[in-house]
């Protein structure tokens, strides 16, 4: 059975998913709107697992992640971005200086962003935070059977409705 939640906080996301879900953060409240994707998001194998998860604002991978992250699903940043913060060594604590520089980042789905996706950090032409490897594949079948609530798109534009408030 599709699930659907919806958050008004910021929120950490990570595990294996075994059906349809849709997680939705904060449309409206003007709380902290922004996603953590904070470990490896996976399908159970031979489930009819699928992910949406929507963001006001940005979806965020953490610092402290796998070195070689996966995440499977739909990840949508409404009016922010898709990506990793430049985690810089010398202003972290000791023990997360481990995690700035990570090896691969592998996505299976779709990533839309509003504004430019950054996972990783380039300096004098060396990475120096982030995921300077990886695979974005594409996931068909969240195409033929998305999750709840999964916004549609097409090339094919007709009129569906016009409402004019106030």
């Amino acid at each position: 059975m599709p699930t659907s939640l919806y958050f008004e906080d910021k929120v950490w996301v990570s595990g294996a998913v075994n059906q349809k879900v849709t997680l939705v953060y904060n449309l409206s409240s003007g709380a902290q709107t922004n996603v953590v994707l904070a470990g490896n998001i996976t399908y159970v194998p031979n489930s009819p697992a699928g992910l949406l998860v929507i963001a006001e604002d940005d979806l965020d991978i953490g610092l402290d992640v796998p070195n070689n992250m996966t995440i499977s699903g739909i990840f949508i940043a409404q009016n922010g971005r898709f990506g990793r913060n430049h985690y810089y060594g010398p202003y972290l604590n000791g023990t997360y200086q481990p995690y700035v520089q990570r090896n691969n980042l592998n996505t299976l789905g779709t990533v839309v962003t509003n504004m430019r996706a950054v996972t990783n950090w380039v300096s004098g032409g060396v990475s120096v935070s982030g995921f300077p490897g990886g695979t974005d594949s594409f996931d068909r079948n969240q195409i033929d059977s998305p999750p709840p609530l999964t916004p549609e798109t097409s090339d094919v534009y007709i009129f569906k409705d016009w409402r004019q408030d106030g």
